[in-house]
């Protein structure tokens, strides 16, 4: 009777000890360690049978660390996103190595710091690039901000200023971030609105006001950077410097008389710095 119940115990025993070792472990995210029995480890989640309670569970991967199976093989899903993720990223860069001339387009927000004649502004900007097979890009910027002018050099009012530009750049072509300086020349045209307070003012004592801007070139320096997200797509941001000093002619004339009038040139400053932020396609 001992020697019966010895072996029954001895039967328990071992059978519990097998049972734990046939017995898998999920590591959560947060510390905790889960005995159960992995059923199965689908895309998203992972479902398996606790040993405490004999319910089927399924966690999404995201919230285990680790899963260490009763053969002895651990599954690292921390280890399995970094790979994706780093293989993704690789991916990406080598999406964006290119061998061979490429064309790009792209456009957004165009943002003008205040300057000595006027104050901050807003507009739009758009551009084409051609990407070389070598170092250099040439970019053709068109655009346009209005700005409400000061009362130092020009009249009291309200511009609008358009521009034409032209930019070579030496630039990096491979990567995520692809950063690139440059200068280039422009065309600019700025149509100036007089306030309304001065036109009247003059128009009380018989006179009538405009004023003028002459267009004309000038040069510029720009530098910048093309973040990129996939082969043929990005976010682009551009700071570019105008040096710009055309000549403003004011005219008051009689409104009786057109022909009796005055006329005022000065050259007026206005170089300004301006941030554009848009968006990128290399087709």
């Amino acid at each position: 009777m001992n020697k019966l119940s010895l072996i029954i115990i001895l039967f328990c025993a071992t059978s519990v000890f097998c049972q734990k070792d046939t017995l898998d472990s999920v590591v959560l995210s947060n510390g905790e360690t889960i005995k159960c029995k992995v059923i199965s480890i689908k895309n998203d989640v992972v479902e398996f049978v606790e040993l405490s309670t004999s319910i089927s569970y399924e966690y999404e991967k995201s919230k285990i660390d680790l899963i260490i199976l009763s053969s002895g093989q651990i599954i690292n899903f921390k280890t399995q996103e970094k790979n994706f993720a780093k293989e993704n990223w690789e991916q990406v860069e080598n999406e964006t190595d290119s061998d061979v001339a490429q064309l790009a387009m792209g456009g957004g927000v165009l943002l003008a710091f205040k300057s000595d004649n006027y104050n901050k502004g807003t507009g739009a900007d758009l551009f084409i690039e051609l990407r070389t097979a070598s170092v250099f890009s040439v970019r053709a910027n068109f655009g346009y901000y209005t700005a409400d002018t000061k009362v130092d050099y020009l009249s009291k009012g309200n511009a609008s200023f358009y521009l034409m530009e032209l930019s070579l750049f030496l630039r990096a072509f491979r990567g995520i971030v692809q950063p690139y300086a440059g200068l280039g020349i422009g065309y600019y045209i700025v149509e100036n609105t007089l306030d309304n307070q001065i036109v009247n003012y003059f128009r009380t004592y018989g006179y009538g006001v405009k004023e003028e801007i002459e267009a004309g070139e000038s040069f510029h320096i720009k530098g910048g950077l093309d973040l990129i997200l996939s082969s043929n797509f990005g976010l682009n941001m551009d700071l570019k410097y105008t040096f710009y000093n055309p000549v403003a002619t004011a005219t008051v004339f009689a409104l009786s008389n057109s022909n009796q009038k005055d006329e005022v040139h000065k050259e007026i400053k206005l170089n300004n710095l301006n941030l554009a932020l848009g968006l990128l396609i290399i087709l």
